[in-house]
């Protein structure tokens, strides 16, 4: 078996360490914007076959196929942190590492540093991903957690929060979920920046939809066809469906929520509304400033009318196009944050007392297991769900 490799890296609230089987698993699930994925001297790249994952000694994923600027490429693809590591860890003299034909690496290298060669003096493709991430490393550490968290016996996690007094408890949650409403303001403030006010609705959107396992191939999508492009368009769902054919995880996924059904609702929301960004930041931009945000959940929503807000939203700006908790996702995890961004309003009570949309069970039953919320003045938020999932992904990061 490998060692293997970890990098501190300067997250949005100090350094974390990551394992480098993270930028592996994004590598494997093709996790990124591969519509630009190109080597650093600008040459379109093209996956074919993104490799076997390789456990043992030598490169990171064997027999690989990829198309350079048209060319054919089979061979082994292998993946750092930087350019650098390529000579740190002797691939350049050691002949198990001739076949490479791209080297994956997250940072950008300064110009000066010597290109990734093998020991017989060829010089290998290297590609960038960190541009091409459709979320903050940290994020993508946090869906790893998630998966993780399944394996883990659940007393074990409880059993810290336990031996602390309830209040407590519940102050923990809350500190831990603006930690990651902060994140997902940052990233969102980034990709407003990046894309533009609609383009960037229009992106979070559809990643939304697709959820963790679909997420890449939706985000594709929007980023291949425009807000306006679909808008204007009479294409069904099966066509932008088969745009992203070899690329959707459907084993185990529930009818309604395979990707053609989800792209089904998106494309009926384009016909009611096709520029539903500019109403979106027109109403919830209004919100008016939560009084006592300090308060429980339960007031809270009373005291906001909160329904009456996700009604507005679902039935409004929306169309009626989606409900249930994947409306409660989107809200929490796309709409008031980018609205939050573009703005400057503190959206974040809204956004902690928000209903809890699409959690795993074992998310569920920690919430459960530790007592935090109950069926009356302390119902599920989204908030607690996003304060758990801030304690999981400090734990697997230790």
């Amino acid at each position: 078996m490998k060692t293997v490799e970890l990098a501190e890296i300067q997250g949005l609230y100090g350094p974390i360490t990551v394992p480098e089987t993270l930028l592996q698993k994004i590598w494997m699930r093709r996790d990124f914007n591969i519509e630009k994925l190109a080597t650093t001297d600008g040459k379109p790249i093209k996956i074919i076959q993104t490799g076997q994952w390789n456990f043992n000694e030598g490169p990171d994923f064997l027999n690989a196929e990829i198309e350079v600027a048209g060319s054919r490429l089979i061979g082994d693809i292998e993946i750092h942190f930087y350019l650098r590591d390529w000579r740190h860890h002797g691939h350049n003299t050691n002949p198990q590492f001739d076949n490479v034909v791209l080297h994956v690496v997250l940072f950008e290298s300064d110009p000066s540093e010597v290109p990734a060669s093998t020991a017989d003096g060829r010089t290998i493709h290297t590609t960038v991903l960190l541009p091409l991430l459709a979320q903050d490393i940290e994020t993508y550490a946090t869906e790893d957690a998630l998966l993780t968290l399944a394996k883990r016996d659940q007393f074990d996690l409880a059993a810290p929060m336990l031996e602390k007094t309830l209040p407590e408890r519940r102050a923990i949650l809350h500190s831990k979920g603006l930690l990651r409403w902060r994140q997902k303001i940052k990233f969102a403030r980034q990709r407003v920046q990046r894309s533009g006010w609609a383009e960037a609705c229009h992106q979070f959107f559809l990643e939304v939809l697709g959820y963790r396992r679909n997420r890449a191939p939706m985000f594709s999508i929007a980023v291949r066809f425009t807000l306006e492009q679909m808008s204007a368009s009479d294409q069904p769902s099966s066509y932008y469906y088969q745009q992203q054919l070899q690329k959707w995880k459907l084993a185990g996924i529930r009818p309604f929520n395979h990707p053609k059904v989800r792209l089904e609702q998106y494309l009926g929301l384009l016909k009611k509304n096709g520029y539903w960004p500019g109403p979106l930041l027109e109403e919830l931009g209004a919100l008016p400033d939560p009084p006592n945000a300090d308060q429980d959940t339960h007031a809270f929503r009373k005291q906001t009318r909160l329904p009456r807000i996700r009604k507005l939203i679902q039935e409004k700006l929306l169309g009626g196009c989606l409900g249930g908790s994947r409306l409660d996702t989107l809200v929490c995890d796309a709409l008031l944050p980018l609205v939050a961004a573009k703005t400057g309003n503190d959206l974040m009570p809204y956004w902690y007392h928000w209903y809890g949309g699409d959690v795993p069970h074992s998310l569920a039953r920690y919430l459960k297991d530790t007592e935090v919320i109950d069926g009356r003045n302390h119902p599920v938020c989204n908030g607690c769900n996003q304060g758990a999932l801030q304690i999981f992904v400090e734990d697997c990061l230790q």
